[in-house]
């Protein structure tokens, strides 16, 4: 699907996901509030340093006062050739034609009214619908389940603020004071490695396939400080100019602050200035290994070079990939040690990984290590232990409910029992069949413009429409199924139970689920396992070769039963021809119907397919965000191309229906990406791997000849683009 930004990816993509971070992930939360980076810039990306968004501000005011109208009014303002009205104080005085711009002529009076909001988007004003349903039948004791009971003994203590801030951190202190008195580098390791020491701070593991003619196994990647299941990751590399550096800068202040306030939590900081000045030091150290585990560095590598991403070691050789750390051991405690090998993410973290678990740097390590625990376990004990932190973030403490939600809403707690609750209590069987048919008729769409691209070749074609036809489509349910909480038997307080120990005790048996399926077939749905499925997102995994559709991203913003047809397909229907797309892009096309690193295309094939990226990703390059700053089109052309070939998709099933609303089909498709940002926000979404939404809008309409027929679309309209100017993927039209 489209990820606006998922929290800025995603999702996204979710950093302990193995197949999740080989894929182009998700693709469109559309205006979701901007978080950290989604992926990181290869290229330079042309971005402005945040000092100067007054200026610009001023700027556009400048230009507002002085333009008079239709495109001439336009080149007056941000962007070309469309005003970036995506960023408050940037509207011309009155809507535009759709024949000069699509996106503003059907949201225009959405960004006027929201003017005054940092952010704003029909799609983020319905994120807490799940959360809304799932408390609702939690709090709703006719409906009976042995899954919802344990869920509710959970939720409740997660729920009862005064209990928790009695209880304080106390449970939770003798682990943080063994951490703390460990002396040595080998002491510390010792405690890691013990039974009684229930955390893994330094190591992710989960389950996932090389690929779908594989078995089972254990999945590892480094346990990062720095970023989390809801955002992407930090980006590491250092800017290839100043304006791009000031960006990232902007993304990296908000975690160091987040864990300077940790640190202030445990002591490990007298105050506010040496809480950061730690920070700072615990990311530089971060930044050593977490570069190197980065899928940045593939996404614009030579064709092919994402066979090298994804590496099956045995234990020998992971230990002697990183000696210095306890793989081995940490494996074993976790009780996933009975293997013949690991799967690797990209392997290159592992020697950065060993150059730095050294002595020498044993006391940040240490206290890296209590800040992970403390942080791990940040929804399991006394709220106010983060007021002050939420403070310094500028968010508001969450109230009881939002507390428990949070507490239950983690992959080692009942992401998944949430997720399936949606579905059952609150969707509905039916919702979940529409959404097969759906699917499978954008499936059958592609296959029909594939069977009429003439410069793909006999066998390149054969191999594509073989990973189509052996997609495995995880549609609000994971093929392989939620996880069985059955036998799980959590303690009332009444018993004696905390939220802590019942954590605890969660999270050892969601291990022991994944730890049965080691050795077991490939799973298509293996990345359920460690995702979030009541996220916002939809995306497309390469090595499953899965098409998925997260519950969490059915709200009234994508579904209702009231949608016409021409409104499912410019909503959820784009999303899901987008995310089908990746499966035959420059990355996914890299692997095939069963997720080995085999291309898809030939080597013409190959090149015929780049030219046409790079076409696009030039066209993209030539508009302006603000004057003399460009778009960096090689950075977004991944996205760029799957959101054509989602509108191209969406039209070659329109053209099979009778009587067809093109006009409600635009309308529709422009209102889905409705969004104003703060001007701040500039910076960091010119460096994210997705084009602005009005961009989005308007290049992907003005590419077909249905827009021009709709609204009469003419040379001298500011979306007109000469015939021999468009660009198509896929169809008799692509060449």
């Amino acid at each position: 699907m489209p990820k606006q930004l998922n929290g800025l990816r995603l999702a996204a993509v979710l950093v302990c996901a193995l197949a999740l971070a080989v894929s182009l992930a998700a693709c469109a939360q559309q205006g979701q509030a901007p978080s950290s980076a989604s992926a990181a810039a290869e290229s330079s990306a042309s971005v402005q340093a945040e000092a100067s968004t007054s200026a610009q501000a001023e700027a556009v005011s400048s230009s507002q006062a002085e333009a008079s109208s239709g495109a001439e009014a336009q080149a007056a303002l941000y962007g070309s050739p469309w005003v970036a009205s995506v960023f408050t104080g940037n509207l011309p005085e009155a809507a535009p034609e759709a024949a000069d711009d699509l996106y503003l002529h059907y949201n225009y009076d959405f960004a006027a009214s929201h003017q005054e909001d940092p952010y704003a988007s029909p799609r983020y004003e319905t994120q807490g619908e799940l959360q809304a349903a799932v408390t609702k039948t939690i709090k709703d004791t006719s409906i009976e389940s042995a899954e919802l009971e344990q869920l509710r003994i959970f939720y409740n203590q997660a729920a009862d603020i005064e209990a928790r801030e009695a209880a304080g951190a106390e449970e939770l202190k003798p682990y943080l004071k063994a951490v703390s008195e460990t002396q040595s580098l080998s002491e510390l390791e010792e405690l890691l490695l013990s039974e009684s020491f229930p955390f893994s701070p330094w190591i992710d593991t989960t389950v996932s396939a090389i690929d779908m003619k594989s078995n089972m196994s254990v999945a590892i990647m480094p346990h990062m400080l720095f970023t989390n299941e809801e955002s992407d990751p930090i980006i590491y590399q250092d800017a290839p100019d100043e304006t791009t550096q000031a960006a990232y800068d902007v993304m990296k202040s908000q975690p160091m602050n987040f864990v300077a306030g940790d640190l202030m939590l445990v002591s490990l900081a007298e105050d506010v200035e040496q809480g950061l000045e730690m920070a700072t030091r615990m990311f530089e150290l971060e930044k050593q290994y977490g570069k190197e585990d980065n899928p940045s560095q593939y996404l614009h590598a030579e064709y092919g070079a994402q066979a090298e991403a994804v590496k099956a070691l045995s234990l020998d050789e992971l230990e002697a990939a990183c000696p210095n750390y306890p793989l081995r051991e940490t494996l074993a405690k976790l009780g996933e040690g009975k293997t013949d090998s690991v799967i690797v993410m990209y392997p290159a973290w592992l020697s950065s990984f060993n150059s730095v678990w050294t002595e020498e740097n044993f006391e940040l390590l240490r206290a890296m290590t209590e800040v992970k625990v403390l942080r791990e376990c940040a929804d399991f004990i006394a709220p106010s232990f983060y007021t002050a932190t939420r403070a310094r973030m500028g968010t508001e403490d969450l109230d009881a409910d939002e507390s428990a939600y949070a507490a239950c809403d983690r992959k080692e707690t009942f992401t998944q029992l949430l997720a399936k609750t949606y579905v059952e209590q609150h969707l509905g069987d039916q919702v979940s069949s529409n959404l097969d048919k759906l699917t499978n008729e954008l499936i059958d769409s592609y296959i029909e413009l594939i069977g009429e691209t003439s410069w793909l070749n006999e066998q390149s074609r054969e191999n594509v429409i073989d990973k189509i036809d052996n997609m495995a489509l995880n549609v609000l349910h994971p093929d392989g199924g939620y996880y069985d909480y059955s036998e799980l038997r959590l303690t009332p307080s009444e018993e004696g139970g905390t939220l802590l120990g019942n954590y605890l005790a969660l999270k050892a048996y969601n291990d022991a689920q994944e730890a049965k399926l080691v050795g077991q077939p490939a799973r298509a749905s293996a990345t359920w396992l460690y995702a979030r499925p009541t996220t916002q997102n939809c995306y497309y995994d390469a090595i499953s070769n899965s098409m998925n559709i997260f519950p969490g991203y059915i709200t009234s913003a994508s579904y209702s039963e009231s949608m016409s047809t021409e409104e499912l397909l410019a909503g959820i229907g784009f999303t899901i021809g987008h995310e089908i797309s990746h499966a035959f892009d420059y990355t996914g096309s890299q692997f095939n119907a069963f997720g080995e690193p085999t291309a898809v295309f030939t080597e013409e094939d190959a090149q015929a397919f780049v030219e046409k990226r790079e076409a696009l990703a030039s066209y993209y390059a030539s508009f302006e965000i603000m004057p003399g700053s460009h778009v960096d089109g090689t950075l977004k052309s991944a996205e760029a191309t799957a959101d054509l070939c989602g509108m191209q998709v969406i039209l070659e099933r329109a053209r099979a229906i009778e009587g067809f609303d093109y006009e409600k089909l635009y309308g529709s498709f422009a209102n889905s990406w409705a969004v104003v940002y703060a001007p701040a926000y500039m910076d960091i979404l010119n460096i994210d791997a997705h084009p602005l939404n009005h961009q989005r809008v308007n290049v992907n309409s003005q590419m077909f000849e249905e827009f021009y027929a709709t609204y009469g679309v003419r040379e001298g309209n500011t979306m007109y683009l000469a015939p021999e100017n468009r660009l198509a993927l896929w169809g008799e039209n692509s060449n």
